[in-house]
């Protein structure tokens, strides 16, 4: 799975110059050590997000 998400990251940065890469969910602490190049990892993001439009609407 790492390469192919290696190799996926390589596409996007030769097509379209794509320079970040967000993982979210509950592994991607694991993903985040094992990529080659520096990613933004959160396990939380989208509960994050959630928590942030309950507060923004409250």
């Amino acid at each position: 799975m790492v390469f192919e998400m290696e190799g996926y990251r390589a596409i996007c940065q030769e097509k379209w110059a794509i320079n970040k890469t967000i993982i979210t969910g509950g592994d991607s602490d694991f993903f985040a050590r094992k990529l080659k190049k520096p990613i933004f990892a959160n396990q939380n993001l989208v509960l994050l997000g959630l928590n942030r439009i309950l507060d923004y609407n409250a």
